[in-house]
């Protein structure tokens, strides 16, 4: 009672009889984006001004499994995805060091998933392989318990939801119907109360004007830091990839009252990337740019 600063429940969810937390935040994929708006970050070497994805190994594991715990599938992808450009970016020290760590590392966890795969850990593998499925169009997860109905019907309702709001010029095009607008469609059978892209939101909610000028902005955020990156500037580099990893979750997901933090982050970034000879964050947090 006394540590309920937040009004509400915090705690976690079901979904296929399995457990998922959500941590402080109102959904489960809500706290999986809040996880990876701040994952590349922990992968930053502030001493050595590098990349290195082991820097803070025990942080690193937190993180994991929090994610995993998640049981969002998009959490997991974007995970994936995130871990693969940090290696591609590191150098060849950073990269061993991370092989080595897998190599501890993951034959302790393939032991726990193997030895607990019809108790405990069954939760984590349909987990594991809804990502997969989700990717590969594939059904590995109903093996372990996931219902193939439900999965199918998660796909197929997001694609009726762009068919019928952008594709149709619905609503108007040019005014949208505003932030106060409660939408609702009912399509094929399907009873769409919320809109589970970000990109179709905005449409339904500021129409093309809107729409365009957030893709403007955000575009501009992207290759501000990609142009650093290319001047081999660390930090912009993990900026970068945060952009990428979020762009790509806004399409299977509403922002989840995460990008009140992202414009932080985009403000961190202009103010890190501010072309000012003067000292600047990243002189401070980067060497490379004064090399």
């Amino acid at each position: 009672m006394y540590l309920n600063t937040l009004g509400k429940e915090v705690g976690s969810v079901q979904r296929f009889d399995a457990m998922r937390i959500k941590g402080p935040c109102w959904e489960t994929n809500s706290y999986g984006l809040y996880l990876m708006i701040f994952f590349p970050f922990i992968c930053y070497d502030v001493r050595q001004k590098k990349i290195d994805l082991c820097s803070q190994p025990l942080l690193l594991v937190l993180f994991i499994v929090n994610i995993f715990l998640t049981g969002a599938r998009l959490a997991i992808g974007q995970l994936a995805l995130s871990v693969f450009l940090i290696l591609i970016l590191s150098g060849k020290k950073e990269v061993k060091k991370a092989l080595l760590f897998a190599g501890v590392f993951m034959p302790a966890v393939l032991l726990f998933l193997i030895i607990f795969r019809d108790g405990m850990a069954q939760g984590i593998w349909r987990t594991i392989f809804s990502a997969v499925d989700f990717i590969f169009n594939t059904d590995y997860s109903v093996r372990f318990g996931a219902q193939a109905d439900i999965l199918e019907d998660s796909a197929y309702y997001r694609e009726l939801l762009f068919n019928n709001t952008i594709l149709k010029n619905w609503p108007d095009p040019l005014l949208g119907r505003g932030g106060a607008f409660n939408f609702h469609l009912y399509i094929e059978g399907y009873d769409i109360k919320s809109i589970d892209n970000f990109y179709v939101a905005q449409y339904v909610t500021y129409a093309w004007p809107g729409l365009i000028a957030w893709i403007f902005m955000s575009v501009s955020y992207f290759t501000d830091s990609v142009k650093k990156a290319v001047k081999n500037i660390n930090l912009a580099k993990l900026f970068a990839i945060c952009w990428i990893c979020y762009f790509i979750g806004l399409w299977y997901l509403d922002q989840l009252q995460t990008f009140p933090l992202m414009m932080i982050f985009f403000a961190l970034e202009d103010s890190i990337t501010a072309k000012n000879k003067s000292s600047t964050l990243f002189e401070k947090y980067d060497s490379s740019i004064a090399e």
